[in-house]
């Protein structure tokens, strides 16, 4: 428990040897963490609300992407460098490896989304957050769509894990993928990544809430984690097979049902991180007991 305490006077010590300054790092990097994550969910909520916006007749500008890839920019950086600070802090329970491991990703998925960004953000980045607006996209001599010119791309910084969802069914019914394996492989390199980044992001704070001794705290992030990727692979492989359904039986939605379903979806995945987010600052609000 959190109020459990350390019995003994004097300099308390942790396993790894250091004392009590180990908490000072943890405390500022599980706050930063925190502020990670709600940026997390501000940036799913914006994205929703954009989507909304849409389904009553809205027109959303490129400007407004922009602006939810602001957010999602600001939640990787920061995340990382809360990730570094943990590092530093107690070693218990592991905790020094899986923030160091989770950093590493975390910088992993940082490049691929800049890399991603700086070629515009590409067809998928363009058919799901409007990004792209300096690109042109031409017919190849193998009748592939390929790209033509573009800027760095902020938009697409928001978020690419969505992405999974539209991947995967083109990946099953296009033999070489919407505009062929370079625009194919980068999104869903991206897209995996910022998952696995997040699965390790929150079993590194389950570590030091662990460290901290807050089993509580621990647990939550534990649970918080299996949730939340249960609940990503279920909106995959539901997507694929509503994909399936319709390509098979050729139905013909409509635009408006079409809009209304790409609303839901939103929806969904924005309640996945709300757990995550109220984990992390349980963990935040451990680290600032204990620093006390």
């Amino acid at each position: 428990s959190r109020r459990g305490g350390r019995g003994g006077a004097g300099r308390r010590r942790d396993r790894g040897g250091r004392g009590t300054d180990a908490i000072g790092p943890a405390k500022a990097g599980t706050l930063l963490m925190s502020i990670s994550m709600w940026c997390y969910l501000a940036t799913y909520v914006l994205l929703l609300v954009f989507v909304g916006l849409s389904l009553m007749g809205g027109k959303i500008g490129p400007g407004a992407y922009k602006v939810a890839g602001l957010v999602g920019l600001i939640n990787w950086f920061v995340g990382l460098v809360g990730l570094a600070l943990c590092a530093g802090g107690p070693a218990r329970e592991g905790a020094r490896g899986m923030c160091i491991t989770a950093a590493c990703v975390a910088a992993l998925h940082l490049v691929l989304l800049l890399l991603f960004a700086a070629q515009g953000g590409g067809l998928f980045g363009s058919l799901a957050f409007g990004a792209g607006d300096d690109d042109k996209y031409e017919i190849d001599s193998k009748g592939r769509i390929v790209r033509v010119g573009g800027t760095f791309e902020l938009s697409v910084c928001s978020t690419t894990e969505p992405l999974l969802d539209a991947l995967i069914p083109g990946l099953v019914y296009s033999k070489s993928g919407p505009g062929g394996s370079s625009e194919v492989v980068l999104p869903l390199a991206v897209a995996v990544a910022e998952v696995a980044r997040l699965a390790l992001f929150l079993l590194a704070a389950r570590a030091v809430a662990a460290a901290l001794r807050d089993d509580g705290a621990a647990d939550q992030a534990q649970s918080a984690m299996v949730l939340a990727l249960g609940a990503l692979g279920a909106l995959v492989v539901g997507v694929g097979l509503i994909a399936v359904i319709v390509k098979e039986t050729s139905m013909n939605p409509g635009e408006t049902v079409g809009k209304l379903f790409a609303g839901t979806l939103m929806l969904a995945h924005t309640c996945v991180f709300v757990m995550p987010a109220l984990a992390v600052n349980e963990v935040r609000a451990a680290a600032a007991w204990r620093g006390r």
